[in-house]
């Protein structure tokens, strides 16, 4: 999934182009290479990544450092704190690597690399079926006084009629 530059963890949207971790209530931009670590986790949830793999992968062959890479997942768990979602999101496996276990969903980046927009959810079907919903309760409930309230508002109500004689 190297191809997908949003991903959604948690609650949080991470936009690994501009390493900026997302939510209602705020945001966080990580480091680059603590962008690039959680972009590694990320394109493999679930999946423990060696250290080694996330120094060569984000550091460079050969470069970084297993204080450099600590210091980054510190900085991620951090900022996923902050944010809300829990810092043990990230599992560190003794002698092993990491493991990201936040729900992770990768999306495909628009081409041009346009500003990711937050997903809205529609409310108005919820709001038109609780409206619905009342209307119906009191339908049932007072029939004969929500149909004379809506008859007169209408015009229908007796008072029409004698004058139309």
């Amino acid at each position: 999934m190297r191809s997908a530059a949003i991903f959604t963890v948690g609650s949080l949207d991470f936009d690994a182009r501009s390493g900026e971790l997302r939510t209602r209530g705020g945001a966080r931009r990580l480091e680059p290479k603590a962008a690039g670590v959680l972009r590694a986790l990320c394109e493999d949830p679930g999946a423990v990544v060696s250290r080694q793999e996330l120094l060569d992968r984000c550091w460079g062959p050969g470069e970084g450092s297993d204080e450099a890479l600590t210091q980054a997942v510190a900085q991620i768990r951090r900022a996923l704190d902050e944010l809300g979602e829990p810092a043990e999101a990230i599992q560190t496996l003794a002698k092993r690597g990491y493991r990201l276990n936040a729900a992770t969903e990768a999306t495909a980046a628009a081409a041009g690399g346009g500003n990711h927009a937050p997903r809205v959810r529609s409310r108005g079907p919820v709001i038109l079926t609780v409206l619905l919903i009342a209307l119906v309760v009191l339908w049932v409930a007072f029939p004969h006084e929500l149909r004379h309230a809506v008859r007169h508002s209408l015009g229908l109500g007796p008072q029409a009629q004698v004058a139309k004689h």
